[in-house]
């Protein structure tokens, strides 16, 4: 589910939605999810302008997901 809502929310501020890619990784820690966000290097700078409001939502759409810590990295392709 929290990587449903992060492809969504970067989905809306990257103008190559066919290159995003969006990956749960293992944290290592039951209660902390790992999400690898990769898009365009055109694209990057806009998701980075954006990520920590990004961080913010999604944490609190772990609310729902047992409260879960979320991570979030960003990189390019």
């Amino acid at each position: 589910m929290l990587v449903k809502v992060t492809e969504d929310l970067v989905k809306l501020v990257i103008t190559k939605p066919e290159e995003l890619e969006i990956k749960e990784l293992s944290s290592g820690y039951e209660n902390e999810v790992f999400i690898k966000v990769m898009v365009s290097s055109e694209d990057y700078d806009q998701v980075i302008s954006v990520i920590s409001s990004i961080k913010t939502l999604v944490q609190a759409a772990s609310h729902n997901d047992n409260d879960k810590k979320v991570k979030i990295e960003v990189d390019k392709f």
